[in-house]
């Protein structure tokens, strides 16, 4: 796919950068810190842990103030049927590398997918249900949670280099 071909072609040095960071034990300058070091920022560990860098993790999501944005809707399928569970195991995949879930409650997905338009009330449950053994449940109603298994990590990476390689391009 295309998709692929921007994919290989974003990710020229497979280490990342070398970040500028300020260092706590330092005079207060910055120094520079590479990625991995333990000082990696929350889009750091999510390219860590999808095998891309950090650039590319940049056209899915945004660090604020501590806080981790969804932002790639382009790179969701433009069917809703499709769009809802690809978007929640993303947020899910980008929550729990950065550390911020253990489990991801499905709420923030639900909420997600209303803020970009591609909500279907009738299908949402049976979309995040139909995800399937890409990922564990835990809870239910209000509290149903999910944790990405093996094969939903190799699948979000999938869907990532298929997506960024087919719209970076």
């Amino acid at each position: 796919m295309a998709f692929g071909r921007a994919f290989d072609a974003l990710d020229g040095a497979a280490s990342g950068p070398v970040e500028e960071r300020r260092d706590a034990g330092s005079s207060g300058g910055p120094s520079a810190v590479p990625p991995n070091s333990g000082h990696e920022s929350m889009l750091g560990k999510i390219a860590t842990k999808l095998n891309v860098n950090n650039d590319q993790v940049g056209y899915l999501f945004e660090e604020d103030d501590g806080e981790l944005h969804f932002v790639g809707r382009r790179y969701l399928p433009t069917q809703k049927k499709d769009a809802q569970p690809a978007a929640m195991l993303l947020l899910a995949a980008g929550r729990q590398a950065a550390g911020v879930d253990d489990f991801t409650l499905v709420s923030l997905g639900r909420d997600l997918v209303a803020d970009l338009g591609v909500i279907d009330k009738n299908t949402w449950i049976p979309q995040v249900k139909s995800l399937g053994d890409l990922v564990r449940r835990r809870g239910e109603g209000s509290k149903l949670a999910i944790k990405l298994t093996q094969a939903g990590w190799d699948d979000v990476r999938s869907r990532v280099r298929d997506a960024l390689t087919d719209k970076t391009s």
